[in-house]
């Protein structure tokens, strides 16, 4: 789910379905896509057919208007939900409901970085992925208290690190209004202390746990930034400007 330019009465929701035929004989369904505002009323619907040859996976495209959505941002983090229904020879084979939030993200020079047309003043916190005591394990409560911190204590903006967050995380800084830069990876080809880590399995892992996070996450309101590493060895190299390259190309390839 997606939004772009509509003005301030009117905004454009883009919605991207996957749909995948698994029978060995080619597919009529019905797609609904209902948009609802946080109060649960429906604010935009579309109901269509999409026919896939067998074994095959096609993409659904809809754009959709809103009317004066409730936008979101830091200081009013309003949230949307599409719920997607498929239906094939009357039976409903899938059904998924995403949240959302509609806004514009901009940044440039002269205005800095902007959501909605308003230049927010970020100020960020990096926090690791653990909790404490408690140690690594993505506790929902523990999740929640973290941002809440951050929060009350004046912060605008998290930095996750060295990998992606938890996805209650993100639900809680959807809902608190956080700026959020998600991060992939803190190592690339260069090795680092330990023996067995990540720069072993890179080359061949690298794309599919960079397009796997950003899969995840990118309907997410709160993530404004992708970032694909901190404390790189190589990243100021020629190879290391290379690897950037590509992984800028992948992460567009899913998230424009």
């Amino acid at each position: 789910v997606g939004n772009v330019d509509g003005g301030d009465r009117r905004q454009r929701v883009v919605v991207g379905v996957e749909v995948e035929n698994r029978n060995k004989e080619p597919r009529v369904a019905e797609y609904r896509i209902v948009l609802r505002n946080g109060s649960g009323q429906v604010v935009a619907s579309s109901v269509g057919n999409v026919l896939l040859a067998a074994g095959h996976t096609g993409t659904i495209n809809v754009q959709l208007d809103v009317d004066q959505p409730a936008l979101w941002s830091p200081d009013s983090p309003n949230l949307h939900q599409a719920e997607i229904t498929l239906t094939s020879e009357g039976n409903v084979s899938d059904q998924i409901s995403q949240r959302f939030g509609i806004r514009t993200i901009n940044v440039s020079p002269k205005a800095g970085f902007q959501v909605n047309g308003k230049t927010c003043q970020l100020q960020g916190a990096c926090l690791h992925h653990d909790n404490g005591l408690l140690g690594a394990a993505a506790i929902d409560r523990a999740e929640r208290r973290k941002v809440e911190l951050v929060k009350a204590n004046g912060f605008s903006a998290i930095r996750c690190s060295h990998n992606p967050p938890s996805p209650y995380f993100l639900d809680v800084c959807d809902e608190l209004g956080m700026i959020v830069m998600a991060e992939a990876f803190d190592v690339w080809e260069e090795p680092k202390l330990l023996k067995d880590y990540y720069n072993n399995y890179f080359e061949e892992n690298w794309r599919k746990d960079l397009t796997a996070m950003v899969r995840r996450d990118r309907n997410h309101a709160s993530i404004a930034f992708w970032s694909i590493g901190n404390e790189i060895h190589e990243a100021v190299s020629p190879r290391g400007v290379e690897i950037a390259a590509l992984m800028r190309a992948a992460i567009l390839e899913q998230d424009r």
